[in-house]
This record gives C-alpha cells, sequence and structure tokens, in this order.
C-alpha cells in the first residue's frame, strides 16, 4: 500500500527510511539530504502489509513535477515495491497532464527508470558524491494501450 502522509508522526517516518537508506547506507551527508522543500513537498508511505518499508516525495518546481527521495529500505529491494511507488506517484501526478514530470535518478538505477517510461535528460553530474542523471517521464497516451 502507498499512502499521502499528512501527520508530523507519518512524516518522521519517512525521514527515518531516508536516514537509513541515503544517509547510513549510501553516506550522504544529513545537510544534504534534508532541505529547505521539506515542508511544501507531498510524502509518501510505503508498507509490506503493516511494515513500513518504504518512502518518497513530489513537489511542484517551475520546470513541472518532480519525483525525489525515493528509498525502499535494503533488505525490501528487488520485490517489485519501488516499481508500485513510482507507478503510483505517475498515476497521481499525471492528473496534471500539461506538466512535465522527472526526477534525479541515481546512475545505477537508470535502468529501472527506462522500464517505467523515464527518458535520459543531459549529462550526469555528481549530488551528495553520487553519479545522477535528470529523467524525464514520457507520457503515452493512455488511449492507445490495447
Amino acid at each position: 500500500m502507498i499512502k499521502k502522509v499528512h501527520s508530523q508522526s507519518d512524516i518522521n517516518k519517512c525521514f527515518e527510511i531516508r536516514r537509513k537508506v541515503f544517509i547510513e547506507e549510501q553516506k550522504v551527508p544529513d545537510s544534504e539530504e534534508f532541505d529547505e522543500y521539506e515542508k511544501k513537498c507531498n510524502h509518501y508511505l510505503v508498507f509490506d502489509r503493516n511494515e513500513v518499508i518504504g518512502t518518497a516525495r513530489t513537489r511542484k518546481t517551475s520546470n513541472g513535477y518532480k519525483i525525489e527521495r525515493i528509498a525502499i529500505l535494503k533488505e525490501q529491494r528487488k520485490k517489485g515495491f519501488g516499481d508500485k511507488l513510482v507507478k503510483n506517484l505517475l498515476t497521481r501526478l499525471k492528473k496534471n497532464a500539461s506538466s512535465k514530470i522527472y526526477l534525479s535518478a541515481q546512475v545505477q538505477a537508470i535502468g529501472f527508470y527506462e522500464k517505467l517510461g523515464f527518458l535520459r535528460k543531459g549529462e550526469t553530474y555528481l549530488d551528495a558524491n553520487i553519479e545522477h542523471i535528470e529523467m524525464e517521464y514520457r507520457k503515452k497516451n493512455e488511449n492507445s494501450k490495447k
């Protein structure tokens, strides 16, 4: 289950997942992980049964809607939760049909995002000492699916 969160208690759960994945596992500094956008973002939690196992956030920018801070706990990866999370966020964001949907992908995750309909844009760059590339969602004509 994926839930948009509203309470500070649930936002703290999002932060705890990000702390485990980005700060402890990937060695991203606290000061780079948590930023001035936290209060402006929509935060989401991913559950496996009743256990919190992942998170992400989205925000409106001058370029469209950005999906950020996608994190699934290490022991829960490769089970389809990240796929379900991104698809859920895309469904929510596609309601704003005229807006671009994009993200900044870690280079090691490019294939994951390409399978979900994202295309690479531009060159790679370092963010928190990890190689990233901007990727944009290629909106498909939903009526053409058969």
